[in-house]
């Protein structure tokens, strides 16, 4: 694993630059929209994983990864497990991000947070030497993250071991939100708690728990099928047979 060879620090202007993140404009202008019932959604079957209220906390897109690169940068499959053209909800303080990792891209990223309210983090992270599914979860050293607030989460793949214009950039939307403690379930991992967490729109949650029990019962069919049914719904189907790393 080679060592970064370029700075930690990223600036605002080279970030923006990369498309790691939004005018402020941008941010500005993006539409909060009322969450859905949960009641509205009582009529749904036990083992409806297609099921995602469309509607609901719209992001200003969906991004897989960086839109301009080389073949020396890789990353063409670099992805991230978000809901198709939504914030993801979580009922945590510190949710984990799920995202595709293949083989060619650099070991070593930069994870980058920042919020409508103008909040910026970024920390090297490192990323195994294994193609798959990862989840990752916020570095240490950043903050809890502040429920009721919009966050864009990014990881930004040195090109040449350093951040170009052409890096691969992967990114989602999240928001924490408190009302849902009682759903939060520190029990172990079963379908039953994914499909509360489903049933509540915690994407975050809900996705996490997924790849738990995929780990822990990779033979069970109905955990595949509601894997493979959440996939399928947002266009990410082609990752439904890649490994799930520990």
């Amino acid at each position: 694993m080679f060592k970064l060879q370029f700075a930690l620090k990223l600036t605002l202007t080279t970030l923006l630059a990369l498309g790691v993140l939004d005018q402020a404009t941008a941010i500005a202008q993006t539409t909060a929209v009322v969450p859905e019932s949960v009641s509205s959604h009582r009529a749904l079957v036990q083992n409806d994983w297609s099921f995602w209220p469309s509607e609901q906390n719209r992001a200003p897109r969906r991004t897989h990864s960086g839109s301009s690169r080389t073949a020396s940068c890789g990353g063409d499959n670099f992805i991230s497990l978000v809901p198709q053209e939504q914030i993801g909800l979580s009922g945590q303080a510190r949710p984990e991000v799920l995202l595709y990792v293949p083989v060619e891209v650099s070991r070593q990223a930069v994870f980058v947070l920042q919020s409508e309210a103008r909040y910026y983090h970024e920390a090297p992270i490192d990323l195994p030497e294994t193609a798959g599914i990862i989840s990752m979860p916020l570095p240490e050293e950043m903050p809890d993250l502040t429920a009721g607030e919009r966050y864009k989460w990014s990881i930004v793949l040195p090109c040449n071991t350093e951040v170009r214009p052409d890096s691969p950039v992967v990114s989602g939307w999240l928001e924490t939100q408190t009302s849902f403690d009682e759903v939060i379930s520190q029990s172990s991992p079963s379908l039953e708690q994914a499909a509360r967490y489903r049933d509540n729109a915690l994407w975050y949650d809900m996705i996490a728990m997924l790849a738990q029990l995929k780990i822990g019962h990779p033979d069970d069919d109905a955990i595949h099928q509601a894997w493979l049914s959440v996939l399928e719904r947002h266009h990410l189907e082609d990752l439904s047979h890649q490994p799930i790393l520990q």
